[in-house]
């Protein structure tokens, strides 16, 4: 390559991040086509416009929010890209960039550092900046002009170090967004720790890149803040009535009615639709997250039974209806505070079947003598099974009832995760229609009054709970497995 050649290419690419982004692409994914689409090219502009009014040390007008749907290379361009090419113009910039889990982020970083160190990259750029030997770690690295690059996990401490550009990608492990803790954490570390890592507080940018999780996720935080504060870009993956892009003239680039023709053509939506369900794909593609305060669950998600058809169904079929009992245990009296929940339920033809539910306020020796009762009146058999969940007061009745009876008690594997999140995760098995109430039963309005309402704080949620174990258990934990991590015991 000759000088003049050289010279041409360096200043084609400095001036344009899709350039460079193009041209890079092979180093980054040298198995994987590019597929450039129109809100790349948006979203290059606008970073580009920000590094300058950084590199100029303009006052920050406001930060920058970017919701887009997964698989749509937000991740390449921004957290990976951005940083390398800011470089090329100015190469002392400081970036810290962050990620739910510090592996992510370093993975991020790894490959920003895989672009600077190819043989492409050296021969044009190596006059503007290198790496320095002595700093070349995974997670932090910096160049001979000052320039570094720092990785954490979001909530991880970056003590002493600072940036220019604070890039938080994903906050928020999506198998962790129902958690109102886990959401709360990371809300309260973007208030008190990141606005304290900034190089110059009334110049350096932040940048917030996810799809939306919850409610009350970093981006609902962030747009609570006074008017103005951010900039919020908002790509759905389609452009509907109730949902439409930010900043709204984007919609005359979607194509049918979609972001992505290629990526997210409308089979690949309505295949993710079935998978997921409607409330985490209006979160992850709609970027229009469903309120936390309840009304997850829908009730024409429920189907009904008759006993008498179910069972001549299960003959003949050649196959034996086994009703295993769910229990989540609260002995107590008042009723003011949680009951004990019992749920009867069979595993047929891929479906759940609800043959009773009980909800009872007792004390530990009554709650041991009417369990005998409840199995004994829904026609369980010695193949059938009573399982609870295991908290205290479920292991103190579990002990009691292995003592006093025959029955074959399991304690259930304790939750790893929130009762919201693990709720959610059942939501696709419901709205699947898998779920059938004993039609006629009494219990069958408290039932939907309480898994409707769930999670308001104001209501119980033992029934629910026993929901969730029930659907986990008996769908050998396919039901939310992959994004919970339990399953079957016993």
């Amino acid at each position: 390559m000759n000088e003049i050649d050289k010279s041409t290419l360096v200043w084609r690419y400095k001036e344009s991040l899709e350039e460079f982004f193009k041209a890079v692409w092979p180093i980054i994914e040298p198995e994987k086509e590019l597929v450039w689409n129109w809100h790349h090219s948006y979203l290059a502009e606008e970073l580009g416009r920000r590094m300058k009014m950084v590199g100029n040390n303009d006052v920050r007008v406001d930060d920058l929010l970017i919701n887009v749907p997964p698989g749509t290379t937000k991740s390449t361009l921004v957290t990976i890209v951005f940083p390398v090419w800011c470089w090329l113009s100015y190469p002392g910039m400081k970036f810290i960039t962050a990620s739910y889990d510090e592996s992510l982020a370093i993975f991020h970083a790894v490959k920003s550092r895989d672009i600077i160190k190819s043989d492409w990259f050296l021969e044009l750029f190596s006059d503007i900046f290198i790496l320095k030997f002595d700093v070349q770690k995974k997670s932090e690295y910096q160049n001979n002009h000052g320039g570094h690059r720092i990785a954490v996990g979001v909530g991880g401490g970056s003590t002493g170090k600072h940036g220019d550009f604070y890039i938080v990608d994903d906050p928020i492990n999506p198998k962790k967004a129902a958690s109102p803790l886990q959401i709360d954490t990371v809300n309260d570390w973007w208030d008190k720790t990141v606005v304290n890592r900034m190089v110059e507080p009334s110049v350096s940018q932040k940048i917030v890149v996810m799809q939306r999780l919850a409610l009350k996720d970093l981006t609902g935080h962030c747009l609570g803040k006074p008017e103005g504060k951010y900039f919020h870009i908002c790509l759905p993956a389609e452009s509907t009535k109730k949902v439409k892009p930010k900043p709204e003239f984007l919609s005359e680039f979607y194509v049918d009615g979609l972001l992505d023709v290629v990526r997210l053509p409308r089979r690949v939506l309505t295949f993710f639709y079935g998978e997921m369900g409607s409330n985490e794909y209006a979160g992850q593609y709609d970027q229009n997250p469903i309120a936390e305060g309840g009304n997850l669950a829908k009730p024409e998600w429920f189907g009904y039974f008759n006993l008498q058809k179910l069972e001549a169904r299960a003959f003949e079929a050649n196959k034996k209806l086994t009703w295993d009992v769910f229990i989540d245990g609260a002995y107590t009296e008042d009723e003011l505070n949680d009951p004990s929940a019992l749920l009867c339920t069979t595993f047929f033809e891929n479906d759940l079947y609800i043959r009773d539910v009980a909800e009872v306020w007792m004390e530990l020796p009554e709650l041991v003598t009417f369990v005998p009762s409840f199995v004994g009146r829904n026609g369980m058999n010695g193949e059938s099974r009573i399982i609870i969940e295991p908290k205290a007061s479920g292991m103190s009745v579990a002990q009691m009832l292995r003592r006093l009876t025959n029955m074959n008690v399991i304690l259930d594997k304790p939750p790893k995760d929130g009762k919201t999140e693990r709720f959610k995760s059942k939501l696709p098995f419901m709205e699947g229609r898998r779920v059938y109430l004993l039609e006629g039963a009494g219990w069958v309005p408290m039932f939907l009054n309480q898994i409707l309402a769930f999670p308001s704080p104001a209501a119980h949620d033992d029934i629910a709970d026993c929901l969730v174990m029930a659907i986990d258990r008996v769908d050998g934990g396919r039901a939310g497995s992959s994004i919970l991590g339990f399953g079957v015991t016993g």
